[in-house]
C-alpha cells in the first residue's frame, strides 16, 4: 500500500467522524489519535483547537503551521411536515447558498 492509499484511508476515517459545529470533541480525539504517532507533542485546547508539534533538528529551518477546521457543517431538523418536507436550522457558519442542492447524511449520533 502506497502513501496515497494511506492518506485516502485517513481521509475516510476522519470524514466519517460525526463532529458538527459546536460538537467538535469527537473529531479532536480522532485527530489527536491519528496525528500522535507522527509528532513529538500533541494536545487539545479548551477552545477546540488541536496543537501538534514536530521538533526539527536544524535551528535555522523555517517553522511551518498547518491550519484547518476540524468541525463539519451541520443541521438540526426541527420539523417534518405532513407532506414530507424537512425543516432544519444550520449549525455554525455554513453559507446558505452553498447548501442548496447538497446531499445531506443522517447522523448516527
Amino acid at each position: 500500500m502506497g502513501k496515497k492509499d494511506t492518506l485516502l484511508e485517513l481521509f475516510y476515517r476522519l470524514v466519517e467522524v460525526q463532529a458538527p459545529s459546536g460538537f467538535e470533541e469527537p473529531m479532536m480525539r480522532a485527530f489527536i489519535d491519528e496525528i500522535g504517532p507522527f509528532v513529538d507533542e500533541v494536545h487539545g485546547t479548551p477552545r477546540g483547537n488541536v496543537i501538534a508539534t514536530q521538533k526539527g533538528t536544524d535551528p535555522k529551518a523555517p517553522k511551518v503551521a498547518l491550519v484547518a477546521h476540524l468541525d463539519q457543517i451541520g443541521f438540526i431538523v426541527f420539523n417534518i411536515d405532513t407532506t414530507g418536507f424537512v425543516r432544519f436550522r444550520k449549525l455554525g457558519g455554513s453559507v446558505t447558498r452553498a447548501i442548496q442542492g447538497q446531499h445531506l447524511q443522517r447522523s448516527h449520533g
